[in-house]
């Protein structure tokens, strides 16, 4: 079986959740599976962050910038559907939520990977994030792709829910393959020279993602300020990621609570010092309204990280029971929820290792083993 996934979506240096599961699951795949063909679709910028050095996988480098979203779309949608054909494809796999509108026409079996259906979240909830014309082209496209790939994967069971729930989709089309837990870059200096770079002070609570509004960094702002005063916590809270469609309002929280004294917005940090910001931190916060996944909370885990985490969406799917739960609509709970954890060692060890034993349970081995028939299937149910 000849396998055509397109990687064009991952960018070097960056370390958003969509990469991360890019990233993770052809280096599984092209690891362990030495039985089947492999063409990555990847640019000359991000080919290194790719294991593509077995016989049987191979890079075919698209002669495009993809920091330029509209130019790697284009090229997507143009080009990709020729070249999969060209190179006598089986079966092409998509890993950012859409297919080309041309992908039919090639006749080869297709998989989409659909993480989530953020867009008709903030359709609902955030109409003012999100803009009338973007969400009906948005909700056309993923109907498109959902009825015109052959087999849908998804990252949790809340993620099916929503598929099901907003399309007409056969259930057994959409299958739940929980992504692993890719271990961070190892840091080229301690963590207290990660802190001086980002000019984080300790102690603090990191949150990190970009500021969107869905991951209501605002709300958290409102609640950590709170808890600082009610518990006379010395906390900082650390908020990591770059700007996003809830950044405004995050800023207005911090005025408004008057918490700019003890919160750093650090921007963007570069994926080599992601681990230090992990390790320096006490607790890593994540009252997210809507997630398809979560791979910080898995992350921090991992590295033995204590974690707070919203009760919504997928989010207790992947936290299981090695976190503390906050109603992320809630401000006076998350505050009590925030200090009483912040002041309670006992606690906040017995989640650092109850979070190393969750994240166990996401292996990107795993998640390639249950990939492999997902493939096969599609190219039987091209054929048919």
């Amino acid at each position: 079986m000849h396998v055509f996934i397109d990687a064009l979506s991952v960018r070097a240096g960056w370390n958003l959740g969509g990469q991360t599961y890019v990233q993770g699951l052809v280096n599984s795949l092209v690891e362990m599976d030495r039985d089947n063909e492999y063409t990555v679709l990847v640019t000359a910028e991000n080919r290194e962050l790719f294991a593509l050095r077995s016989p049987t996988a191979r890079p075919y480098v698209a002669p495009i910038n993809n920091s330029r979203r509209m130019t790697r779309l284009l090229y997507e949608q143009l080009w990709l559907p020729v070249i999969a054909r060209s190179l006598r494809t089986d079966v092409v796999h998509f890993p950012g939520n859409l297919i080309p509108l041309l992908s039919g026409l090639s006749r080869i079996a297709s998989v989409v990977t659909v993480h989530d259906l953020s867009p008709f979240f903030y359709q609902r909830n955030f109409p003012g994030h999100a803009g009338r014309m973007e969400m009906i082209i948005k909700k056309r496209l993923y109907k498109y792709s959902l009825g015109h790939s052959d087999i849908v994967v998804t990252d949790s069971e809340f993620s099916r829910r929503e598929i099901l729930s907003h399309f007409d989709v056969a259930p057994e089309k959409v299958v739940v393959i929980y992504p692993g837990c890719t271990p961070l870059p190892r840091m080229e200096t301690g963590i207290d020279a990660v802190l001086r770079r980002y000019g984080v002070s300790k102690p603090y609570v990191l949150a990190l993602g970009r500021t969107n509004k869905h991951k209501n960094f605002d709300g958290l702002a409102r609640a950590f300020s709170q808890a600082k005063k009610k518990y006379g916590l010395p906390h900082n809270l650390v908020i990591a990621g770059p700007p996003g469609s809830g950044h405004q309002d995050l800023l207005s929280a911090i005025e408004g609570t008057g918490a700019g004294a003890f919160t750093r917005l650090t921007g963007y940090v570069d994926a080599i010092d992601l681990a230090g910001l992990y390790q320096g931190a006490e607790l890593m916060a994540m009252p997210s309204l809507y997630e398809g996944f979560g791979f910080p909370v898995i992350e921090a885990m991992h590295l033995g990280v204590p974690t707070l985490v919203s009760n919504a969406a997928s989010l207790p799917e992947v936290a299981g029971d090695a976190t503390v739960y906050v109603d992320p609509g809630n401000i006076d709970s998350m505050a009590d929820t925030l200090g009483g954890a912040l002041t309670d060692g006992a606690l906040l060890l017995q989640l650092g290792e109850k979070g190393k034993i969750q994240a166990a349970k996401f292996s990107w081995q795993r998640a390639a083993v249950q990939t492999l028939p997902v493939w096969r299937r599609a190219t039987e149910l091209a054929r048919s």
